[in-house]
């Protein structure tokens, strides 16, 4: 009787959890999209953020990405499209 409670109770936890997982993988795709926009990581957590994410699973999908973020080449497209736009002007 008691294996049978314990498998219930970890079938309830399996199911909460499963939100948490798919609200994970959502976040780590919206930083890769925000990412390869060139958006700064100030701009991604406020836009995470606002959209209501868990504040723990934004920063930790953040540091996941904290070496892409701050290496200078991942923001060149995004300057050169800026610059280019003011060379027409």
């Amino acid at each position: 009787m008691r294996k049978c409670e314990d498998m219930e109770l970890v079938e309830r936890v399996m199911a909460d959890l499963t939100s948490l997982f798919v609200e994970e993988k959502i976040i780590e795709s919206r930083v890769h999209a925000y990412v390869g926009q060139g958006k700064t990581t100030r701009a991604i957590r406020q836009k995470l953020l606002e959209k209501k994410y868990d504040k723990d699973l934004v920063n930790a999908a953040l540091e996941m990405q904290s070496e892409t973020l701050s290496d200078p080449e991942t923001f060149r497209p995004q300057i050169e499209r800026l610059i280019d736009k003011g060379a027409q002007k």
